[in-house]
This record gives structure tokens, C-alpha cells and sequence, in this order.
């Protein structure tokens, strides 16, 4: 489902899980700890079971050391590319 952007772009269900995606179109800017702080808080009234950040860029450091804290599923422009290559 497409929602109006409060933190997430994604809200979706299977198998009785919940997720909450952000998904960002970059060529060049590298997502930072902000982005993934936000998800963070849409997912604090959403209460989704997992949450999921999507970029065809790439994301920083801090970025990435937050995610893991979190839980959260990163997926960086390779990752969508290779996942592309073996499921389309």
C-alpha cells in the first residue's frame, strides 16, 4: 500500500508480518543516520514487525551502524540491482 509519507513510503503484510519500507531515488547522495532515525520514529506509531529502507545509492556509516542497532533491513542500489538481476 502507498501511504502519504510520514516517515515511510511502504506498508505491507505476508505471512502475518508487517513492514514499513522507505524507499529513496538517489544517483549520488548517500543516505545518512537521519533517514534511518526517521523510519525509526513512522515505525513508532506504526508498530510494524520489521521495517526496510530501500536507496539506489549507498548508505553512510553511521547509517548502516544505526540500522543494525535497529534492526532494520538496508538495501543499497547494488543490493535492488543484484535482487532485480535474480528475480525479474
Amino acid at each position: 500500500a502507498k501511504t502519504n509519507d510520514g516517515g515511510y513510503d511502504i506498508w505491507m503484510k505476508k505471512d502475518g508480518i508487517t513492514y514499513i519500507a522507505e524507499c529513496k531515488l538517489y544517483s549520488s547522495d548517500i543516505v545518512g543516520r537521519p533517514l534511518i532515525q526517521k523510519l525509526v520514529g513512522a515505525n513508532a506509531t506504526q508498530k510494524a514487525d520489521k521495517m526496510v529502507f530501500i536507496t539506489t545509492s549507498k548508505f553512510s556509516k553511521l547509517a548502516i551502524e544505526y540500522a543494525n542497532e535497529q534492526k532494520i533491513w538496508l538495501i543499497d542500489g547494488e543490493e535492488l540491482q543484484r535482487m532485480i538481476d535474480v528475480y525479474y
